[in-house]
This record gives structure tokens, C-alpha cells and sequence, in this order.
């Protein structure tokens, strides 16, 4: 099986549909914005709209994320802006202290770190662009509740025009980072193999599968901020078996940059072989699984075969070798290189088959469920 090529598609230089969509609502966003400010007695409608561009993010959960943030970080700013005017004037000294306070309690609070920014402009819109006969109180006052309305009118548009969920693109590209896994892990086990081991495609797939988890690291948990229906823990769960498979994937790259091809490795080729085939199946099909949720259909993709007579059939071949005292033929660091590299195989496929035992247990589990509840 050759290695597969990847699209991460939020890494793509092309102009896309999700771009197309984002730049739309967007606009809609600002323009609803600036249409709705006057209704409300905004004089200063601009601010709203400004706020609605800033807040608006490609997916829900990441314009929630933004909107909770950007309203902390203007009520810190317009408190500190209210507090220099009260107490200190409008002076350049007061006006530093307070830039400075606002960044700080921004800084101080982990989630609240991506708004020292705006905490900061608060402060200075507070504090420097007042109009005359208007106290600082009633100018942060008023620049807080423009800053909430484009907040609730870009989740607004977020949720009712063309939504795009964080949880759908993080399954597509865990979709992507599991067929990487399935990719690597064949490298690697063949390249253990073969005279010249392939070290710059290992690296560069290596590099692929971290690209794909960063990303889908940050959309998993932007989808934790969006009704997801339960979507999002199986997501959690895919990211952290693909997590636990790409560590057991690197100690055994380590072992078979060593590995002597016709060494010990040789005894235990055939059952190695079928385990490596049907661990990809089970990665490759997770994959389908992972784009299917992304896709919202597709027909139920075929189930590989098991893994555990798999398993069994390499675990009594190691057996049989330490009963024949094979290890006592080769060098030490050979026998350590290669049980290294087997027991990190085992470890990938006994997490395989533990996430599909527990999949079908949950399915029988609905199956009864249901069937009681046809029959009372």
C-alpha cells in the first residue's frame, strides 16, 4: 500500500467555498450591524460593526470563543479606562497606567489573553475619545453595549447563515490525521525491511500527522463550544487514539532505523505482516468513519477483520522463539531493537481493538435500548 497524498484543507492557498461563506457572512454580519446600532439609540454604530467583523470566525464555535472573550476583554478595559479618568485624569501618565493595568488582567487570565488587545483600545476609546458633556462612565458604558450587539449579531449570523461547525471539519480532518497514522505506520514497518531505510518520507509524514493534530486539536475545541449532539467526545476520543498510535509509531521508527532486515525480525515476518495489514484496515477505517460524520452520510463502511486472532498469532510466535532460545543467536541490542519495535505494533492494535470492542458494545447497548422500548 503506497503511501496516501493529503489534502489538510485549512492549509490549502486555494480559494475555497468555506472561504467564500465566511467572507459573506461576514459582510452580513457587519452590515446587520450597522443597520440594527441606530434602531437602539447607537450614535456610534461603527463600534458594533467593527465588533461583528473582529468576533466573526470561519466556525461557530470559534465565534463563540472570540465573542466571550471580546466582551471580557472590553469590560475589563472599559472598568480600568473609567477608573484612570475617575481617579488620575485623562493625562499621559494615566492613560500608560492604564494600558498597562488592562493588559495585565488580561494577561493574568489564561482565557481571557487573546482580548489584552481589545482591553487595551477600550481603555484607550474610554479614556481619549470622549465627546464633551459625556462622563468616562457613560462613554465605556455605552462602547461595552455597541461591542455586545456585534457580538450577538455575528453569533447570530454564525448559527443561521450557512453555518460551518467546528465539530464537521474537525472530522474531516481527523479523517485525514488517522489515514496519515495508517500511512506512517506502513512506512515504517516496511522500511524496517528494506537495505536503506526511508528516513525523509518518515520525517515527512511525521510532520503531516503534527500539522493535521494541531489543527484538529484547535477545532475539537472550538466544537466543545457548539451543540454537537455527543459528536465531539467520539472526536476526542479518535484524537487521542491517534495520539497514543503516533507515539507507539515512533519508538518503533527508532528501533527500525537499526533493525538488522535479516535479522531476528525474519522469524516473526508473516504474523507482523498480517497485523501491520489489518491495524491499517482499522486505521483506514476510522478514517471513513470520521469523514462520513463529516459529511453527514454515507453508507456504513465494511468492517476489517478482527484484531485479536491477529494479535494471538504474533504473541504465540514470540512464545514459540523464546521457547526455541532464538534471541540467544543474535546480539543484544538487536533483540531489544526489535522488541521495541513489536511491542509498539501490539500496543496500537490492542488500542484498536479495545476502541472497537467498546464501539460495539455501545451499539448493542442502543440496539436493546431500543428493542425494550418497542416492546413496552
Amino acid at each position: 500500500m503506497e503511501p496516501t497524498q493529503f489534502t489538510l484543507y485549512d492549509l490549502s492557498p486555494r480559494l475555497t467555498r468555506a472561504h467564500l461563506m465566511h467572507s459573506l457572512r461576514t459582510a452580513i454580519a457587519a452590515g446587520a450591524t450597522l443597520a440594527i446600532a441606530p434602531l437602539l439609540g447607537m450614535e456610534h454604530g461603527y463600534w458594533a460593526a467593527i465588533s461583528a467583523v473582529i468576533v466573526m470566525q470561519a466556525r461557530l464555535g470559534g465565534s463563540v470563543m472570540a465573542g466571550w472573550a471580546r466582551v471580557a476583554g472590553t469590560g475589563v478595559g472599559a472598568v480600568v479606562g473609567v477608573l484612570c479618568v475617575q481617579f488620575m485624569g485623562t493625562g499621559l501618565a494615566s492613560f500608560m497606567i492604564g494600558t498597562f493595568a488592562a493588559v495585565t488582567v488580561c494577561q493574568a487570565v489564561p482565557w481571557l489573553r487573546q482580548s489584552m488587545r481589545i482591553g487595551a483600545v477600550t481603555v484607550a476609546i474610554v479614556m481619549l475619545a470622549h465627546l464633551p458633556g459625556t462622563t468616562p462612565l457613560i462613554m465605556g458604558i455605552e462602547r461595552f453595549f455597541e461591542i455586545v450587539l456585534g457580538i450577538v449579531v455575528a453569533l447570530l449570523v454564525s448559527f443561521f447563515v450557512f453555518p460551518a461547525r467546528a465539530a464537521r471539519d474537525a472530522a474531516q480532518g481527523l479523517a485525514d490525521e488517522l489515514a496519515l497514522d495508517a500511512a506512517l505506520l506502513e512506512t515504517v514497518y516496511s522500511g524496517a525491511s528494506e537495505p536503506e531505510y526511508p528516513a525523509r518520507l518518515v520525517s515527512i509524514l511525521k510532520g503531516d500527522v503534527i500539522k493535521a493534530r494541531l489543527l484538529n486539536r484547535r477545532l475539537i475545541g472550538e466544537a466543545r463550544r457548539e451543540p454537537s449532539g455527543g459528536q465531539v467526545e467520539t472526536l476526542g476520543r479518535l484524537l487521542d487514539l491517534s495520539v497514543a498510535t503516533y507515539e507507539n509509531i515512533l519508538s518503533m521508527a527508532q528501533a527500525a532505523r537499526v533493525l538488522d532486515p535479516s535479522g531476528y525480525r525474519t522469524h516473526m515476518a508473516a504474523p507482523m505482516d498480517v497485523l501491520v495489514e489489518v491495524v491499517c484496515q482499522h486505521l483506514e477505517h476510522l478514517a471513513i468513519r470520521a469523514r462520513s460524520m463529516a459529511l453527514r452520510k454515507g453508507p456504513e463502511p465494511l468492517a476489517p477483520p478482527p484484531l485479536e486472532p491477529c494479535i494471538e498469532r504474533v504473541q504465540e510466535a514470540l512464545q514459540r522463539l523464546r521457547n526455541e532460545r532464538m534471541s540467544s543467536r543474535y546480539p543484544l541490542d538487536e533483540i531489544i531493537n526489535f522488541f521495541t519495535f513489536v511491542h509498539g505494533l501490539l500496543e496500537i492494535a490492542r488500542r484498536l481493538a479495545g476502541l472497537e470492542a467498546a464501539r460495539r458494545a455501545a451499539a448493542e447497548s442502543r440496539s436493546g435500548d431500543l428493542a425494550g422500548a418497542q416492546a413496552g
